[in-house]
């Protein structure tokens, strides 16, 4: 597993790296479990990386909302680019799968609704979702602190990326535990209707694995309807 959130961020470096793999048949079978940053990808690095034994890949896109990549977490991603090379990795015989980051200072519900619709559209419907967490250092812990957006109880013995740190006027943890429940809903029931034979294979083999978990998110599941609002 690379470990390294910029094993891309050189493409002439990764090239080599890939490339090098492939001549010393190393044949070793690796992923991306941090995730690479999309922008850096093409079609014909994706190939290198499938021929030298990686076999998934997660795009770390953090946002489905233009908007917020652009003005709050200033990413350099332009999330047309990002449907063809998921695709593209898909007939490559990779699977793909997306991080996203919610509960950034001042994102709003709906930006982050965008996301969890921008993750069906991409078919990808158990994306990894993290909490934004101000870590100390960061330009984040930064404007937590001048804009005092820390929660009243912060801690930093809090900081994992499930803490949900941050509270602004718009956006506790509270209500960012409500919206992430119904966009995980939303993305169940698009996976039931997008691939409906897929969906009854996987949820059986969650019943399998562990019954209690598996019928108590049912049990949570039909309890709650809010996921309704992001139809």
């Amino acid at each position: 597993m690379f470990e390294d959130d910029n094993l891309k961020l050189n493409n002439a470096r990764a090239k080599a790296i890939f490339e090098g793999m492939i001549k010393a048949k190393l044949g070793l079978a690796w992923d991306t479990p941090n995730g690479i940053a999309a922008w850096t990808l093409s079609e014909s690095l994706i190939d290198k990386m499938k021929s030298s034994g990686c076999h998934s890949v997660n795009f770390a896109i953090e946002s489905g909302s233009q908007n917020v990549l652009d003005t709050i977490i200033k990413k350099p991603l332009d999330l047309k680019k990002v449907a063809p090379l998921v695709g593209y990795a898909r007939k490559a015989g990779l699977h793909t799968g997306i991080f996203l980051v919610v509960g950034m200072p001042y994102e709003t519900e709906e930006q982050i609704r965008e996301s969890f619709r921008f993750s069906a559209k991409l078919g990808v419907f158990t994306p990894h979702i993290s909490i934004a967490t101000p870590y100390p250092g960061s330009e984040l812990f930064r404007l937590c602190q001048e804009k005092s957006l820390f929660r009243k109880d912060f801690s930093l013995d809090d900081l994992y990326i499930r803490s949900f740190s941050i509270s602004t006027a718009v956006m506790d943890g509270e209500k960012l535990k409500r919206i992430l429940a119904e966009g995980e809903r939303f993305l169940l029931l698009s996976f039931l209707k997008k691939d409906p034979l897929r969906f009854l294979a996987v949820s059986f083999a969650k019943l399998i694995k562990d019954p209690r978990a598996f019928f108590k998110k049912i049990f949570t599941f039909i309890r709650r309807k809010d996921w309704a609002k992001l139809r």
